[in-house]
C-alpha cells in the first residue's frame, strides 16, 4: 500500500517541516477554499479519484472519494485535474473506461458544497484520452485527444460546470 506525504517550507526552501501523511477517506472537507492557505491535491487510490484539501498550509488534510462509474477502473496515464472556481464549487476531470477496457470517456465530478460531496457526470461521447481543462474569461473549456487521425474534441461550460455544450 502506498502513502502520500507532504512536506512544506515557509522559508523559501531553506528549511522544511517534517512530512505529514495525507490520509484518504470519505471524511469531507473541513472548510471552504479561499483563505490563501489552501492546498488541493487530487490523486488515485486503488483506481478511485481522491481529492484532499488543506486550509492550513498543509498542516492537516481531509479527503473525499469523488466517485467513479460502476464496475470501471482508471487507466495508466490518467491524471485527474482539479479546478477550484469559488469558495463552494470544485471540479475534478479525469478519463475513465466505464468498465469496458479501452473505451475511455471524459468524466467530471462537481462539488458545490466546498468538496464535501461530488456529483459525477460523463462529458464525452467519443473516446477521450489526455484531457486538458482551462478556465478562460469565465468559460471552462475541456479538450481531449480522440486518437482518431489526431483529432481533438472539446466541451465548454459558461455556468461553473452546471451545464456543458455538445462536443465539437
Amino acid at each position: 500500500q502506498y502513502k502520500l506525504h507532504l512536506t512544506r517550507s515557509t522559508k523559501g526552501g531553506i528549511s522544511w517541516f517534517p512530512p505529514n501523511e495525507v490520509r484518504a477517506g470519505p471524511t469531507g472537507f473541513a472548510d471552504s477554499p479561499g483563505s490563501g492557505a489552501d492546498l488541493w491535491l487530487t490523486f488515485l487510490v486503488g483506481g478511485r479519484v481522491i481529492v484532499a484539501v488543506s486550509h492550513d498550509w498543509g498542516e492537516t488534510f481531509s479527503a473525499v472519494d469523488v466517485g467513479a462509474p460502476q464496475d470501471a477502473s482508471l487507466g495508466i496515464g490518467t491524471v485527474p485535474q482539479t479546478i477550484v472556481l469559488t469558495n463552494d464549487t470544485t471540479l475534478v476531470f479525469f478519463a475513465h473506461d466505464r468498465g469496458v477496457e479501452g473505451d475511455w470517456r471524459l468524466f467530471m465530478a462537481r462539488s458545490t458544497d466546498g468538496g464535501a460531496t461530488y456529483e459525477l457526470r460523463q462529458l464525452s461521447e467519443t473516446y477521450a484520452l489526455g484531457p486538458s481543462v482551462r478556465v478562460v474569461d469565465g468559460a471552462i473549456i475541456a479538450v481531449w485527444d480522440t486518437t482518431e487521425d489526431f483529432r481533438f474534441r472539446s466541451v465548454t461550460s459558461l455556468d461553473g460546470g452546471a451545464t456543458w455544450s455538445e462536443e465539437v
